[in-house]
């Protein structure tokens, strides 16, 4: 069975490759796309988030799913990477995430190859993965939700929607510091270039945000000072 309704400024078809399927199996496909239009849709002079914008709903009458997406939307911030597992799910998160003014990247993923994939994209980004339930049709094999075991924490969830939140901070493998090598040198200005030169290499390539070598020179008599500078 196949449907083609215009709905959210585009059109929609559903197919449902099950002889079983009826009429009404189509329409719940169809009221969700609408409820989410209803909700999120900023050029609807009618949905919620227009009339939230023109401060015509107060805060205690929001929807859950428009009290889920502004929860998440408190924990990110420009730069952060928002993954929608899986990523059909991700309508009510496109009208944040997927615009500019967001100033956060979305992704869709279903796989652990999906996941791997954006993780290498990442950069020095804090990535947020908003997991539901739908992952355990979608990811039969199970390899997403144990790449998200073995690579995230735990951020919480919403037991009324069955929505997972992970989270994969930037800073959880190397945190940025701060570094100052002291370096004792007497009559070492034969030696002290390539010794500043093995201690850059190894010491000051990683995650070091504030770095600076100090030369203790102890009143040496010949040129270390000068050649160390």
């Amino acid at each position: 069975m196949k449907q083609t309704r215009d709905l959210m400024g585009m059109t929609i078809t559903v197919e449902i490759v099950d002889d079983s399927a009826e009429e009404i199996d189509a329409d719940k496909v169809f009221e969700y796309f609408d409820s989410v239009e209803k909700r999120f849709s900023v050029f609807k002079e009618d949905s919620e988030i227009t009339l939230i914008n023109n401060s015509e709903i107060n805060q205690s009458h929001y929807s859950e799913d428009m009290k889920t997406v502004f929860a998440l939307a408190e924990k990110t911030k420009p730069g952060d990477l928002v993954i929608v597992v899986p990523g059909y799910n991700s309508l009510p998160l496109d009208y944040y995430y997927a615009s500019a003014k967001s100033q956060t990247r979305e992704y869709k993923a279903t796989s652990a190859e999906d996941l791997e994939r954006i993780s290498s994209e990442r950069g020095n980004s804090t990535m947020y993965f908003v997991v539901t339930r739908a992952i355990e049709a979608s990811n039969p094999n199970g390899d997403a939700v144990a790449w998200l075991e073995n690579n995230t924490h735990f951020a919480g969830m919403d037991t009324t929607k069955g929505i997972y939140l992970f989270t994969s901070p930037k800073s959880a493998s190397a945190p940025n510091y701060n570094l100052t090598i002291i370096i004792p040198s007497v009559k070492e200005a034969s030696n002290i270039g390539a010794i500043i030169k093995e201690v850059r290499a190894n010491f000051f390539s990683g995650n070091a945000t504030n770095w600076e070598i100090l030369i203790e020179v102890n009143n040496s008599p010949d040129r270390t000072l000068l050649t160390g500078k």
